[in-house]
């Protein structure tokens, strides 16, 4: 005969029957905090009762030794989802957050599993097993030195459990207590259990009624846990939300019985503990208006309470609570104390009533229109201000929007600013429009006004304040005219420095290029006289080359001259320096390159300027002191970087006694250092100059620091 029932393995079959349910409820409660982790400890704890059930059913050795094995797949984790059920009970689960509380709790049923399914090869956990002649089928196990280590290991989860229910006994409300309590008790029970089967005791040997008694504490777990009907929360974090609010929190039954109350209540109502239970005319027999809404509630189910010494002010909520079926199991009441709302809304009307009283004696124009546009209240200066009476506005409000400028009353839509208050109620509008008189003179004026809601939201319409500025707006326009006539002598003054400014290079370059071919010529027509050819040839060619020095010098002057193509436009790197090319190099008689390679339609208007000055700049240099006869510009805009280079086939100089530069030099290396570029110079005598810039990234649409020549 394989297996045999007997009274034991009976009880635990019917035990695994009454987990199942357990099993079932937990899990349809999974969700709530730590519901998860005790779901599992109770489907752990079925399988623990059912292999135990078959152990105790089995009437060979091996198939004994083989549920016994499949026990510790269930025993250990069992243990271990209690325990981080209890530490969620108790509000301590932070510490499964630690890596070394996580590993206590995976390494130990892991290694107590390992040393039961390899036993035939170590032999550590069971030494040999014996028939208990007292008991009927009942097979005893003698355990070896592992299995202290294995009982250790539990016993760290049972002594976690313990903790962390002495710790909710303490720390929760009364109910909370209570129920920790006896799930401390039942905890209890089932060591005393377990410790009886450790003891092996003659009688008892071989016998665990461990798996059952553990089945008891989880179910007691279950109705702790998920007792509370109008919750689904665990009791510890019940006592974070419930107790810690600021609200008074009664709880009855269908009978209208206390059942539950947090601290603020106790507080507020002087309820005692012992009163938990107890009929609510007795508790709140001190309280009569708020018995009567508790016993006989209103459909709208809200009341407030005013106490005049000292000050109370409370408003009440009831909520009936009823099941999935509509049956009324209970009440919900939450009461809160609005004294400082009560206070403020009071200290309004106080401040309305001031408002009113100073609005009437001040020299603006004051208003409050109420939702439906009709005034309700207009200050005295309005008259003086618009030339209308008080009385008019009262009787025609589209008044208001009447002397409004056409062009100006959008500012006033009444509707758009209760939008925009609600979305910005701490915001007043503020705005400036032009009124026409009733003896048709235009006024400035400048408007706030602000949209007013009570505390529940609801729309009191819109308080205005309104001033006459009219004097200060003739004098803003009398300064603004002043300003563009400044702007406009500081444009004179900065023509005529324009003019100056090419007077001096007129006499600094042109007149000095010319005296130069005057001298040449003079000293060509003696040494033609005398006879000398071949120095008479030198100085002709040295007259050539400072003619066309000349015709460079006033092909730029001229091209600095001319008026701009584009008034207003910014500057377009590509076609501008084609332009000037054009314009002043290659009339000059200099072969001009331009090369442009990559996109240039992503760059701002502020790289374009400053690159165009850089490359101006060094094409100046090249025409009035390089005596060049090529120039290539070269601009390369590429994912990597970019690079601009100016390259001529100039007289060069050394660059062992190059100077740190005058003004265009350092010019130009600020214009590259504002958007992160670096200036390069390579010259050298009788072999040109390449003046290069490079550019860690391309440019970008984004604008730098504009720095325009």
């Amino acid at each position: 005969m394989t297996f045999q029932l007997t009274n034991i393995s009976v009880v635990l079959f019917l035990t695994t029957l009454l987990n199942l349910v357990t099993t079932r409820i937990s899990w349809q409660r999974r969700r709530a905090k730590g519901g998860y982790y005790f779901a599992w400890a109770m489907i752990a704890i079925t399988f623990w009762t059912f292999f135990a059930g078959l152990g105790y059913a089995a009437a060979t050795i091996p198939l004994k030794l083989f549920f016994a094995k499949l026990e510790y797949l269930a025993t250990q984790p069992a243990l271990a989802l209690f325990a981080m059920t209890a530490l969620y009970y108790a509000d301590l689960d932070g510490w499964l957050k630690k890596s070394w509380v996580k590993a206590i709790f995976i390494t130990g049923p892991t290694l107590s599993i390992l040393l039961a399914w390899t036993n035939g090869i170590h032999g550590l956990l069971w030494t040999h097993f014996t028939w208990n002649p007292l008991s009927d089928n009942v097979l005893i196990f003698h355990h070896g030195p592992a299995f202290l280590l294995t009982s250790l290991l539990g016993y760290t989860f049972i002594v976690i459990i313990l903790v962390s229910l002495w710790k909710a006994a303490r720390k929760g409300s009364i109910l909370v207590r209570r129920q920790a309590g006896i799930l401390l008790a039942a905890t209890l029970f089932a060591v005393a259990s377990n410790a009886v089967y450790l003891l092996n005791i003659p009688t008892l040997a071989g016998i665990d009624w461990s798996s059952i008694t553990f089945s008891l504490t989880g179910l007691l777990f279950l109705m702790a846990l998920y007792g509370t009907q109008f919750l689904d929360i665990v009791p510890i974090a019940r006592y974070t939300i419930i107790e810690r609010m600021g609200d008074a929190l009664l709880v009855l039954d269908a009978q209208d019985h206390l059942v539950d109350f947090n601290q603020a209540s106790q507080a507020l109502f002087q309820i005692a503990p012992h009163q938990l239970g107890g009929a609510i005319q007795v508790v709140m027999a001190n309280w009569p208006d708020i018995l009567e809404f508790i016993t006989h509630p209103q459909p709208e189910a809200r009341i407030t309470v005013t106490l005049a010494d000292p000050l109370l002010v409370l408003d009440g909520r009831l909520t009936q609570l009823t099941d999935h079926r509509g049956q009324q199991f209970g009440k919900l009441i939450i009461f809160r104390n609005i004294t400082e709302l009560y206070q403020a809304q009071q200290a309004l009307r106080t401040s309305e009533e001031r408002y009113r009283t100073v609005a009437d004696y001040t020299y603006g124009w004051e208003y409050w229109q109420a939702p439906d546009g009709h005034i309700r209240y207009m200050s005295p200066a309005s008259q003086g201000i618009t030339g209308y009476s008080i009385d008019e506005f009262v009787a025609n409000p589209h008044l208001l929007m009447e002397i409004v400028l056409d062009e100006d009353r959008h500012l006033l839509d009444q509707h758009a600013l209760i939008v925009a208050a609600q979305a910005f109620p701490n915001m007043p509008h503020r705005a400036e429009f032009r009124i026409r008189r009733r003896d048709g003179e235009m006024r400035w004026i400048a408007h706030t006004c602000q949209a007013i809601f009570t505390p529940d939201g609801e729309n009191l319409g819109l308080r205005v304040s309104n001033r006459d500025v009219t004097e200060a707006k003739v004098a803003e326009e009398k300064l603004r005219q002043a300003t563009a006539q400044l702007a406009e002598e500081q444009q004179l003054v900065a023509a005529l420095e324009e003019r100056q400014r090419l007077a001096r290079d007129l006499h600094d370059s042109v007149n000095q290029s010319i005296h130069s071919l005057t001298l040449f010529s003079e000293t060509l027509t003696a040494v033609l006289q005398k006879g000398h050819v071949e120095r008479a040839l030198n100085i002709a060619g040295r007259l050539q080359e400072s003619a066309r020095q000349s015709l460079k010098e006033i092909r730029l002057l001229l091209y600095q001259l001319l008026p701009s193509e584009k008034p207003g436009e910014a500057i377009h790197l590509l076609d501008d320096l084609e332009l000037r090319l054009n314009r002043v190099e290659r009339r000059a008689g200099v072969q001009a390159e331009l090369v442009a390679d990559g996109d240039f339609e992503n760059w701002s208007p502020e790289w374009h300027s400053a690159i165009f000055w850089i490359v101006m700049e060094a094409l100046n240099n090249a025409l009035k002191h390089a005596q060049a006869k090529k120039v290539r510009v070269l601009i390369r805009c590429q994912p990597q970087g970019t690079l601009v280079e100016v390259r001529d086939n100039g007289q060069g100089f050394d660059m062992q006694t190059m100077r740190a530069g005058g003004l265009g030099l350092r010019t130009m290396r600020e214009r590259a250092e504002l958007f992160g570029g670096t200036l390069h110079i390579v010259s050298a005598l009788q072999e040109g100059t390449t003046v290069s810039l490079t550019i860690p990234q391309p440019p970008g649409k984004e604008p730098m620091n504009q720095f325009t020549g």
